[in-house]
């Protein structure tokens, strides 16, 4: 029975064997089996790594606007580039887009940056008002007068200035307020809370009409709120045009002070944009050199109209915000309100065409092009060379 049990098992082996000889196909379909499942899994993979390759170019793409705020050419700091330029391939956009605003509107910077002009606008004119206040106060002379006593009626002292120079000291604390506020919002909005430097910008093409539309309502509006809570923290019903400094010509005419609002709206206008726009400069002094240069040059302008007029009450304003928002805030707008805009609006044409014919590109392209339009291709080159890459 041994011998029979293992000639089956020999015969069973000896049939094993052979069905492996004769069918070699078997181990070989597990093999393709096996190479099949590993392609539709590189193949997924790379489905899977192109879907992620498009996601991060939208989502780029979709921060582009935000990112060309950020390196807003506008700004009277220029400030090294936080980021790189936008990776993504975008359409390129027209000389009309890109002065209006267009790719801008799409994003949340310039609004976050219309909210810090408001609130600098607001704070600025607060501080201004209370300078001006302080500058012009008037104090007792120590040991005049005296209380009623004794049926004696009260005689009440003698009064004189705080300062033996108002006009200095407005000047001065003007030109160190004005370089702070600068230094502190020059990162998130340009630093400009003053209607006349945003529209000379734009004029230059710097700034975009849409963002200057912004800017002008925020600092306007600023001015007025300012206005409205200094008003109420010297007591509503006790303020007066001079408490309230509202802008006045003093003993000038209409014509004399809307030329002398010009020219001192012009040389400030002047020294902004030969440091804080003129590249060498930039290379010469760095980012710190124009706040400090552009305040200095508004305390040079109030201390040099103190003697324009002959009666005390006038100095240029170079800033509609600051002239309106005061008037607006007691309800008495004066008629000659028109010169602190027609002014500065002049002085602004005239300062910008001065820079499209001799801007600081002449020195690099022999021609003006538009800062904007000049970051604009900036950032299409950088497009199209990371579209290559991709």
């Amino acid at each position: 029975a041994r011998p029979l049990h293992a000639a089956h098992a020999m015969s069973d082996t000896r049939r094993a064997g052979a069905m492996e000889v004769e069918n070699p196909v078997a181990p070989m379909a597990g093999r393709d089996a096996t190479a099949d499942v590993e392609s539709w899994g590189a193949g997924r993979s790379a489905s899977a790594g192109d879907g992620l390759r498009r996601r991060d170019r939208r989502s780029r793409s979709a921060r582009s606007a935000d990112e060309a705020s950020e390196d807003f050419k506008g700004g009277l700091v220029q400030l090294p580039k936080g980021r790189r330029a936008p990776e993504a391939q975008l359409r390129r956009a027209s000389t009309a887009a890109v002065l209006c605003g267009v790719r801008e509107m799409r994003g949340v910077a310039v609004y976050r940056a219309t909210l810090i002009e408001f609130v600098c606008t607001t704070i600025f004119v607060y501080l201004h008002l209370g300078i001006v206040a302080t500058a012009t106060a008037q104090v007792p002379v120590p040991g005049t007068g005296r209380p009623a006593s004794d049926g004696q009626p009260a005689v009440p002292p003698t009064m004189q200035p705080m300062f033996q120079s108002p006009p200095l000291v407005i000047a001065v604390a003007h030109a160190i307020g004005l370089a702070l506020f600068i230094f502190a919002s020059a990162a998130p909005s340009g630093g400009h809370f003053n209607p006349t430097i945003t529209m000379a910008t734009a004029m230059t093409g710097h700034t975009s009409w849409f963002r200057c539309l912004l800017y002008f309502i925020a600092q306007t509006v600023g001015a007025i709120v300012g206005s409205a809570l200094y008003r109420e923290s010297i007591g509503w019903d006790a303020a007066t045009p001079q408490s309230m400094a509202v802008c006045s010509l003093g003993s000038l005419t209409s014509e004399g002070a809307f030329v002398a609002e010009m020219m001192f709206t012009f040389a400030l206008l002047f020294i902004a944009f030969g440091i804080a726009f003129e590249p060498r400069q930039g290379q010469l002094f760095g980012p710190i050199a124009a706040p400090a240069f552009i305040g200095v040059q508004l305390g040079l302008n109030l201390f040099a109209s103190a003697g324009l007029s002959s009666m005390p009450g006038y100095a240029p304003g170079m800033n509609w915000a600051i002239c309106m928002g005061p008037a607006i805030a007691l309800g008495d707008v004066p008629s000659h309100s028109w010169i602190y805009f027609v002014g500065p609006f002049v002085a602004s044409l005239l300062h910008a065409a001065l820079f499209i014919a001799a801007p600081p590109h002449h020195a690099i392209t022999g021609c003006f092009t538009p800062p904007l339009m000049l970051q604009e291709r900036e950032r299409e080159d950088a497009a199209d060379g990371s579209g290559r890459s991709d």
